[in-house]
């Protein structure tokens, strides 16, 4: 049996499309949540794989999320990654 650890989604972009279909791939990767500062486009990506749709405060504050997976724009990694070390 694999464990399984819960990841969110930072940043929901095209590149995130391709994490997401890669679910099947890893079963130990369990995809439960996208955020984006655009919330239309991480409420769109959220519906289209059944993951739950979140602020990026939310995500990172969430304590049932195991990873946090940044997939933002280079120049906003530093300032997310931080903020995700923080909590």
């Amino acid at each position: 049996m694999i464990d399984s650890s819960r990841v969110g989604l930072v940043g929901a972009g095209v590149i995130s499309t391709t994490y997401l279909e890669a679910q099947e791939t890893f079963p130990e990767l369990n995809f439960c949540a996208i955020a984006d500062i655009d919330t239309d486009r991480s409420e769109e990506k959220a519906k289209e794989f059944g993951i739950e749709s979140l602020t990026v405060d939310a995500l990172l504050t969430n304590p049932d999320i195991d990873l946090i997976l940044i997939l933002t724009i280079p120049a906003a990694h530093s300032e997310v990654s931080l903020a995700a070390l923080k909590e």
